[in-house]
């Protein structure tokens, strides 16, 4: 029989505890919750553990009382937080059943010793003989484990104290033995060249604690996770473990006692620097009456976000084979009736809320969220779209840049092409003081003048005709009019070549002419 279920709680006899508002409590609060229900659990087994041991020691039949006198109490603590932990993770399948199981059964051999003790006081002779030990099978003791992660210090060491190094009743050596059969990795080479005896465990333990239990160390790593966190993904996945991870890090801080719970501005700024600008304007749209939102209200936002993002997943497959299956009911262009037109055009809009693909890497994200594509340079990311004959203002390879329809531009110039190919103009030097009056001056021109000159220029005919030329000693090409090949007569030959011109984009010359 258990104690406790997912639906329905039996209290303890005689427990005083009351309802419990699960609603406070959220993912953050479970490696807290975890360790309160630990060392309820532990606390159980000690109390077992020495009332077994009085059955047949009658000097251990006081503190066995004084263990019981708190029974209620540790039952109460353990079925506090094992019934929040069941309503915050809403799973079954991580529900630890077993620990609830032997618990109930510790508590009632706890029950059934106490009223052994106190039904009757035999001679110390019959309490000698007695074999009631037998009957009774002491639970293994579950001990933390511990690798060398600094963020999971607190909570082995928190465990490792209560359940073994504080223990009056185990040796020095069983202590050591249970030190290093609860370490691996790195914990472990720090004691393993201790020899396994008495004289060396506080050696040992003291050189782990002074190793690991580093509050600086622990409170430095946990904020850079923190300020390393982003959200400027669209990935059910990520997005989660972006946020739990967030959690992870404040919820260690709060128990290295930092005042996380008077942080929220710097952490709301901090969040809203992370997210993508789509999240963030909805974000304001919702909090707009909030003078400031609280960290509270943006993280639940971010959870209801996360929670979108993983109910999307469920209809992803489905509608990719709606769009792998539609085409084929569309006929040619020239015999669609109306009502296929009509048809046509449904499918057209279905296909463009289909998952984006990446041009550049095949994944499920736009071009604009590629991080392999952000962390190139301008000009690399301006060479990938040449190669790859990407439209270099919508970053497309259905069509060229002469071809775009699209009405966006850069949004740091204005000029036709993409903002990840913009190319910052070197600012200006500041001017020599000594000829400061001399360049301000200079700076009111707002004319370019370039040399021309009257230039003679044989026709097809062999006859002379005047032209204006115009001197550009920037230029490496030279270039004519198509007004100007008419009225000589010429007849173009096709070509087909590109020239970089303003913004180092290219344009493509299909004819040119020869002029004499």
């Amino acid at each position: 029989m258990s104690l406790l279920s997912k639906h329905s709680t039996r209290r303890l006899k005689g427990s005083k505890s009351k309802s419990i508002d699960v609603e406070e409590y959220t993912a953050q609060d479970l490696p807290s919750l975890r360790r309160k229900r630990t060392m309820s659990y532990n606390r159980l087994v000690k109390a077992l553990e020495i009332g077994t041991v009085a059955l047949s020691d009658s000097s251990k039949r006081d503190l066995f009382l004084s263990y019981y006198r708190d029974i209620k109490t540790i039952a109460h603590n353990f079925e506090h937080a094992h019934l929040i932990i069941l309503d915050v993770l809403d799973d079954p399948k991580d529900v630890d059943n077993k620990m609830q199981e032997r618990f109930d059964d510790m508590y009632y051999q706890v029950g059934s010793i106490y009223h052994s003790l106190t039904k009757s006081f035999p001679p110390s002779s019959q309490w000698q003989n007695a074999n009631y030990s037998s009957n009774i099978r002491l639970p293994k003791i579950v001990l933390p484990s511990f690798s060398g992660n600094i963020k999971q210090w607190p909570e082995y060491y928190d465990t490792f104290n209560v359940l073994i190094h504080n223990s009056t009743t185990l040796t020095d050596t069983e202590k050591f033995h249970y030190l290093v059969s609860s370490l691996s990795g790195e914990a472990l080479t720090v004691v393993k060249t201790f020899p396994k005896t008495q004289d060396h465990y506080h050696d040992a333990y003291q050189t782990l604690v002074n190793r690991y239990k580093s509050k600086r160390n622990l409170s430095f790593i946990c904020w850079r996770e923190v300020l390393n966190t982003d959200f400027k993904h669209n990935d059910a996945n990520k997005f989660q473990t972006s946020l739990d991870l967030l959690e992870e890090n404040l919820c260690i801080l709060k128990t290295l006692d930092f005042p996380v719970q008077h942080w929220d501005f710097v952490l709301v700024y901090h969040i809203l620097s992370k997210i993508d600008p789509e999240v963030r304007q909805s974000l304001e749209e919702k909090y707009s009456d909030v003078e400031i939102p609280s960290f509270d209200q943006v993280k639940s936002f971010l959870r209801a976000k996360s929670e979108a993002l993983i109910r999307g997943t469920h209809f992803t497959a489905t509608k990719l084979k709606s769009n792998q299956t539609a085409p084929a009911v569309v006929t040619s262009q020239s015999r669609r009736t109306p009502a296929a037109t009509v048809l046509a055009a449904s499918l057209d809009i279905k296909q463009t809320t289909q998952p984006y693909k990446c041009a550049y890497c095949d994944e499920s994200h736009s071009i604009t969220s590629c991080p392999t594509f952000l962390k190139k340079s301008v000009d690399e990311r301006i060479n990938v779209a040449h190669e790859k004959k990407w439209c270099y203002n919508c970053l497309k390879s259905s069509h060229q840049l002469k071809d775009c329809k699209s009405i966006f531009t850069c949004r740091t110039c204005k000029r036709k092409h993409h903002t990840l190919l913009h190319r910052e103009r070197p600012q200006p030097q500041e001017p020599n003081p000594t000829v400061s009056a001399l360049i301000s001056k200079s700076h009111l021109n707002t004319t370019v003048l370039l040399a021309t000159a009257i230039v003679q220029v044989r026709d097809a005919s062999g006859k002379m005709q005047s032209f204006r030329a115009l001197f550009d000693t920037g230029s490496q090409s030279n270039f004519i009019t198509e007004s100007a090949v008419k009225s000589l007569g010429f007849t173009p030959a096709k070509v087909n070549t590109k020239v970089s011109g303003l913004g180092k984009l290219w344009h493509p010359f299909l004819v040119m002419s020869l002029v004499q």
